[in-house]
């Protein structure tokens, strides 16, 4: 009889004397009971990996920087063109006879298919892997750019853009679900943060871009640029594996199986699990494994387990889990922020300081730099403060822990956001309200996106692609009905009150972190009781 994970789970809660809820994991060996470790380290690897060499989390430093590099080229090249169009305002108006208010609509049309569609790409990645998904996108992609740059009329592009977005929504889901398959658990927060960096960083790099197309060759070339590059991309996911994995959960051993080689045996928990539970030892193969040749394919079988039901109506059903709730619409708060300033700089910087085009895609490295800032800070400190809050804790980690980290990051985007207002309104000097001001929005926005996200990430793990999709449904719905009137509402309000709106709703959604804080683990507790979802964790 092979275990559920829920039993797995159960042997050893009964074991250890005290529950493990999803989210809580032990890092270090406590008395008889022994966990997975890598050569020379005391810290447990969470989860545990197999004895295979294929097993992506297995694999070496290299491969697994490979991989990770090719994923994050994929987010970056094709969300690189999703905010341009702000730049092209003028000239659409003066090529189609449309208004800047209808220019808008092909950035918030563009943001509802990169939300909706990920319930299409990431229910089938999840069944049957990423590289086939990742490859399909990237036509989609390469063929809405040929589109884009072809386009003869205002709705003929608004088609190609619709296209576009369908082909590159999994730029918004794909980071933390990958990270989640090939790294252990106290190595996630790093590299979710370098994928915001990619993310944020084009939608920033992107809109400059743009801006230089236009000042020079046109904007017709900026999609033939798209074009080539996606193709390039294409041609490099030859050598992006395979990233889904069926994988045995471990058990691990204790002293009291005399079956087992070396000092650290192994054994079950008692003579029912025995023939279920793999043995877990300290080895060599982790960190020196490489991908298999069926890695390389392109269709990944589905475990008999799994459902097309069950994986296509997940999503909709996250939304009772109270940690992806709330990480759903903080990340939509902050993201929003790009989106908004990407809608209006148009508007923004040459009304207020009498900007040229070229100058107002300058504007945009402000965010890119300091989105890189907001990750490299935030990836690397959230698991910092994770690691020195689980051995205060007796080397029992809580999903709670990464959320103190949030503090600075959520003030930066608050204040960012809320002194932008003030700057525009009152023309205060540029440096401070696009250096200053717009620089502390970036490191806040990326900063909170990596630290809400692998929260959820840490709460519910198997769920890691669908609670990004449901944190992007709720962003990009909220993207879309902004991009209707957005430009009306801020000229209507003001800069202040609608920026500093913006800011104030942040920091709302935010304070939510403080009583999952305090409560957290005892929610937990009651949805791996209740929920439907949690019936094997």
């Amino acid at each position: 009889m092979t275990l559920t994970n829920r039993q797995k789970r159960q042997a050893l809660e009964a074991k250890l004397g005290f529950d493990l809820p999803p989210g809580t994991e032990v890092m270090h060996d406590i008395g008889e009971v022994h966990f997975s470790h890598r050569e020379g380290s005391e810290m447990a690897l969470v989860p545990a990996p197999s004895d295979n060499l294929d097993d992506p989390l297995n694999w070496s430093r290299k491969w697994k920087l490979i991989t990770t590099l090719l994923m994050n080229l994929f987010c970056f090249v094709q969300c690189f063109g999703v905010l341009a169009c702000g730049l092209f305002t003028e000239d659409m108006i003066e090529e189609w006879g449309t208004s800047a208010a209808k220019v808008a609509y092909f950035t918030s049309a563009i943001s509802i298919t990169l939300g909706w569609g990920n319930c299409i790409f990431i229910p089938l990645a999840q069944l049957h892997g990423t590289r086939l998904m990742l490859t399909i996108g990237t036509a989609l992609c390469s063929a809405s750019y040929l589109w884009q740059a072809l386009a003869k009329s205002y709705g003929s592009f608004l088609g190609a853009r619709l296209l576009n977005g369908l082909g590159a929504c999994l730029v918004e889901t794909i980071g933390p679900m990958v990270c989640e398959q090939i790294f252990f658990v106290h190595e996630r927060g790093t590299f979710i943060g370098l994928y915001f960096a990619c993310l944020f960083a084009s939608t920033s790099v992107g809109p400059f871009m743009a801006a230089v197309f236009v000042d020079t060759v046109g904007w017709r070339n900026f999609w033939w640029l798209q074009f080539a590059a996606s193709m390039a991309l294409q041609v490099g996911f030859i050598f992006y594996p395979e990233t889904k994995y069926h994988r045995t959960p471990q058990l691990p051993t204790t002293d009291q199986d005399p079956s087992t080689n070396g000092s650290k045996a192994g054994g079950s928990f008692d003579d029912k699990t025995e023939a279920d539970a793999q043995v877990v030892e300290v080895t060599n193969v982790v960190g020196h494994g490489r991908p298999a040749r069926h890695q390389f394919g392109y269709w990944v079988k589905k475990a008999p387990e799994e459902s097309y039901a069950f994986a296509f109506l997940t999503t909709f059903k996250l939304v009772t889990l109270p940690a992806c709730l709330w990480a759903g619409f903080l990340f939509a708060a902050v993201a929003v922020i790009t989106f908004f300033l990407s809608v209006l700089q148009s508007v923004l910087y040459p009304s207020v300081y009498g900007f040229g085009v070229l100058q107002t895609g300058y504007t945009n490295w402000v965010l890119a730099v300091t989105s890189c800032v907001g990750s490299a800070l935030a990836g690397p400190f959230s698991d910092w403060y994770m690691k020195v809050a689980t051995k205060r804790n007796g080397n029992i980690r809580e999903a709670e822990m990464r959320l103190p980290s949030l503090i600075p990051f959520l003030l930066c985007a608050c204040l960012g956001m809320g002194g932008m207002g003030i700057g525009l309104q009152r023309a205060v000097a540029w440096p401070i309200t696009v250096i200053v001001a717009q620089g502390l929005a970036g490191i806040g926005v990326t900063g909170c996106a990596t630290i809400c996200l692998g929260y959820a990430v840490d709460c519910h793990p198997k769920y890691a692609g669908q609670g990004l999709l449901l944190a992007t449904l709720i962003k990009n719905s909220t993207g879309f009905g902004l991009g209707f009137g957005i430009v009306d509402w801020a000229t209507t309000w003001g800069w202040q009150s609608a920026m500093g709106f913006w800011a104030g709703l942040c920091g709302f959604v935010g304070l939510f972190a403080i009583p999952l804080y305090i409560w957290g683990k005892d929610i937990r507790r009651y949805v791996a009781r209740t929920s439907p979802l949690m019936k094997d964790e």
